[in-house]
């Protein structure tokens, strides 16, 4: 089952080193910084669930709502984000993988994403970040 803005099915990309398995496919540019190890050696098709849908069939009998959004989705947070509906109002924090290179298909620039969080209300605390040579 992956997360998403829409209930559905897709296609996951399955790469050789599982931390890039996305519904998006990797860019040339992700090809060119991690080599090989980063195409896609399988696909396989995936339910896709809202995870407003989902906390009230997993979450529904707790009582208090304080929800801690962790996203690491290759690409797709922006989408998960998109899927919480009415329940965005039950998360007191987030943390989104936001790459300043784009190295998926399709990704939305770093500076989109952290607008649409911004609009909805979250604020920016810190970046993390990992340096690589690209050259």
């Amino acid at each position: 089952m992956a997360l998403g803005s829409e209930e559905s099915t897709k296609t996951i990309y399955v790469s050789n080193e599982t931390v890039f398995s996305s519904l998006l496919k990797v860019n040339d540019h992700c090809i060119q910084l991690f080599g090989d190890k980063v195409r896609s050696i399988n696909e396989e098709v995936v339910s896709v669930r809202r995870l407003d849908k989902l906390l009230h069939e997993i979450a529904s009998g707790f009582g208090s709502k304080h929800i801690f959004l962790k996203m690491d989705t290759q690409g797709y947070d922006i989408e998960v984000f998109k899927g919480l509906g009415n329940k965005l109002k039950d998360v007191i924090a987030l943390l989104s993988e936001v790459s300043l290179i784009p190295i998926y298909e399709g990704m939305p620039h770093w500076t989109e994403s952290i607008s649409i969080y911004e609009r909805a209300g979250f604020g920016l605390i810190c970046f993390r970040y990992l340096m690589i040579q690209i050259g």
